[in-house]
């Protein structure tokens, strides 16, 4: 039996499947870091903005119950 040929397609299989998690990692750390910075902007707007109050969570729902 020749094992010659099977090796080089279960290097090809692990090689691709490593390269599935790299690139799936690589997606998932630019999402995060798109995320943070839209993040980091909006607080910055909201820190430098002049004469406009902080922004508040919205409670419109838990507010009528405790009137």
């Amino acid at each position: 039996m020749n094992t010659t040929k099977r090796a080089p397609a279960a290097w090809a299989e692990q090689a691709t499947e490593r390269l599935l998690d790299l690139a799936t990692m690589a997606i998932a750390v630019l999402y995060w870091q798109i995320c943070d910075s839209d993040d980091r902007a909006a607080m910055e707007r909201a820190r430098t903005t002049e004469g406009s109050p902080a922004p508040q969570p919205n409670r419109s729902r838990h507010s009528a119950s405790i009137r």
